[in-house]
């Protein structure tokens, strides 16, 4: 086992030096094959740990964008997104997720002006596949035909046997 100084301190391995600073061992490994030796990887990784830290809004410090989103509850997918779109900080990460606040983007009305959250909720409502309401709309039905046209309307040339119509 070779032992491991680093800033005063002895460490009995890279494995012991790694897990007492809160690195991985692949990633000391991925350095030293670059040419370093391991004080200079270790060095390299947490120099790089503390460039990539963040901070909210409140001053709270995160080792990473991730770990912040995880302690507010939300998924790092959604926080990148909004910091990508340019939200304010604090607003991205007290905004809770599955939410937009602009109410123009987030809710649908039928022809009745009855409020939905998705246009898949108002077709649950109106009991017919959210695609055949997709489809509908892209073949440009209005908003009232589509949602109250009967699904699977029979077709072809028993259609008005089917519909209890004599032929």
């Amino acid at each position: 086992m070779q032992k491991v100084k680093y800033e005063g301190k002895i460490y009995r391995s890279v494995a012991v030096a790694c897990v007492s600073l809160g690195i991985t061992q692949r990633s000391v490994i991925r350095y030293t094959q670059k040419g370093m030796n391991v004080e200079q990887a270790i060095e390299q990784i947490l120099k790089s740990k503390k460039r990539n830290s963040c901070t909210d809004h409140l001053g709270n410090e995160f080792e990473s964008i991730r770990c912040m989103a995880i302690s507010y509850s939300l998924p790092p997918a959604v926080l990148y997104t909004r910091l990508y779109r340019k939200w304010d900080l604090e607003r991205a990460l007290t905004t809770p997720a599955g939410t937009c606040p602009s109410t123009k983007h987030r809710w649908t009305e039928d022809h009745l002006g009855n409020k939905f959250e998705s246009k898949r909720a108002m077709a649950k409502f109106y009991n017919i596949p959210y695609r055949t309401l997709y489809t509908r709309l892209y073949y440009k039905w209005s908003l009232e035909k589509a949602l109250t046209t009967p699904n699977g309307k029979p077709r072809g040339m028993y259609a008005s046997k089917v519909q209890g119509q004599k032929i």
